[in-house]
């Protein structure tokens, strides 16, 4: 009976004991159960505390759980403050590898490599940002400078476009003036050729008269020696001295008619006649004092045989008179015909400026419409610079807004 009664009590025992480790694996499942699922939702705080004592597996898995739950907050918060470093910039925050193991370190090499590969990535955008500063910087230099040439050119174009159109403008009003006094010298000298080639006829009618009145002096020297031939018979026949006196008279009367008419002519003939005058003027005393001699012998019929030596030398004087205005007449004509070639040469040459004049006029003509069209030339091209001034500005402009958003 005692047998069966301690073996009783020793499975009692043993079933106490079993109770009680079994309530202990609930209570350590229920708290491992807890701290698993605050871990499932992410807060990995929680630990298991009061590890027991005893070796065991709720001890292993204790120390496993907090184990696991160690090196996930550690590589949580390695990895979470080397990728916020990374994220500003700051590379050099790594994942401390101490204490990691298998997946959680190969994670954190995997990390902290990225890392390294995030910072020469960065490196090189920061290089490659560089550059691009330095090639704005050059691009902003070399635009600036072409800008400012392109002003420049500019400017000097729309100067030289104003000069331009200001001389064109002032080449077209002087060739307009120009025109205007050419067409009028044109008139001018169309008047002086028609005057000029009036005056050639009336030198030709001078001429005439003048020829006329050579040949009426040859006349008179003809009849002259016709009277000095009468004067011959005077001495020899003193019937005849009637015919001769009457014959006198008559010449007396034709000589001062030629004097008057010599007068007239020298009167016409202005300047070159003064000297023809002085000659008719002469004539016309000769003509006289014959008259009154021709009276006096009517008088004096008595007389006139010592009378007739004088009459022939007075006839004598009156032939070389006649004689001088005859050279005198000759003299006359010949500058006179000089005179009109002179003349006709004038006529000719007038007409020939005239026609000059004309050209002159036409070609000036064409110069004002050649510096018209330069005049518009040149305003177009002065459009042209203020368009191209306008353009530099807004390269200029849009210059500067990519240079702000390249250094932005």
């Amino acid at each position: 009976m005692e047998a069966p009664s301690s073996f009783s009590a020793a499975k009692a025992e043993e079933l106490v004991r079993l109770r009680a480790e079994v309530e202990e694996h609930r209570k350590w499942m229920s708290r491992i159960a807890d701290v698993c699922q605050a871990g499932a939702r992410g807060d990995l705080e929680p630990r298991l505390l009061g590890c027991p004592e005893e070796e065991g597996d709720i001890r292993r898995a204790v120390k496993a759980l907090n184990l696991l739950l160690d090196m996930t907050d550690a590589f949580v918060r390695e990895s979470g403050a080397a990728l916020t470093a990374a994220g500003e910039g700051r590379f050099h925050r790594k994942v401390i590898l101490r204490g990691m193991f298998g997946s959680f370190r190969l994670a954190s090499s995997r990390i902290n490599a990225a890392g390294e590969e995030m910072r020469r990535q960065a490196q090189e955008l920061d290089q490659s940002a560089q550059r691009r500063l330095e090639l704005a910087e050059d691009l902003e230099s070399q635009v600036k400078a072409v800008a400012t040439r392109v002003t420049s050119s500019a400017q000097g174009v729309r100067e030289t476009a104003e000069s331009l159109a200001g001389s064109s403008q002032r080449t077209f009003e002087r060739g307009e003036e120009v025109a205007n006094t050419a067409r009028e010298t044109s008139g001018n000298v169309q008047s002086v050729a028609s005057a000029t080639e009036e005056l050639s006829a009336e030198v030709r009618e001078v001429d005439r008269r003048v020829r006329e009145s050579a040949d009426t002096a040859a006349a008179a020297v003809h009849d002259v020696e016709e009277a000095e031939r009468v004067m011959a018979e005077l001495a020899d026949a003193s019937q005849r001295v009637g015919r001769v006196v009457k014959l006198i008279a008559q010449i007396a009367n034709q000589t001062n008619l030629l004097a008057l008419n010599a007068t007239i002519e020298a009167a016409r003939s202005g300047e070159a006649g003064k000297g023809f005058a002085v000659v008719a003027g002469e004539v016309k005393s000769l003509a006289q004092q014959s008259s009154k001699a021709t009276a006096e012998i009517s008088a004096e019929v008595e007389a006139i045989q010592g009378k007739t030596v004088r009459v022939g030398e007075a006839v004598a004087n009156i032939a070389a008179t006649i004689q001088r205005i005859s050279d005198t007449a000759a003299d006359i004509a010949q500058s006179v015909d000089q005179q009109r070639f002179a003349v006709q040469e004038i006529s000719t040459n007038g007409q020939a400026a005239a026609g000059g004049t004309t050209r002159v006029a036409e070609s000036i003509a064409l110069v004002s419409a050649e510096a018209a069209e330069a005049s518009r030339g040149a305003d177009e091209l002065l459009e042209s610079a203020n368009r191209l001034l306008q353009d530099a500005d807004g390269l200029g402009t849009a210059l500067e807004t990519f240079l702000v958003e390249i250094r932005s």
